[in-house]
């Protein structure tokens, strides 16, 4: 048993935009072949807060049933771009 997201939440970045996982739900394999889906929030994944810098970044989504936690993980590219003045 474990977990998996589907489908993956967005994977690219700007500078100044939010965590999106609008979309995005956990799903739970149990062991007698069964799959649950829930709503992935941002508040289920870590890593977020690490994103400072343009770079890949890892995510770890993390999910707890009934004191059973399992986790997954999947990478983000967090892009800087900057706006170009054209000549007049």
């Amino acid at each position: 048993c474990g977990i998996y997201l589907d489908p993956i939440p967005k994977t690219e970045y700007v500078y100044g935009n939010v965590l999106d996982v609008s979309g995005s739900y956990i799903v739970r394999m149990y062991t007698n072949g069964e799959t649950v889906r829930v709503n992935l929030l941002s508040t289920d994944i870590d890593g977020w807060s690490a994103v400072t810098s343009p770079g890949t970044y890892t995510m770890t989504v993390k999910y707890s049933e009934n004191g059973v936690n399992t986790q997954t993980a999947y990478k983000i590219k967090y892009y800087l771009i900057r706006t170009v003045q054209r000549p007049s």
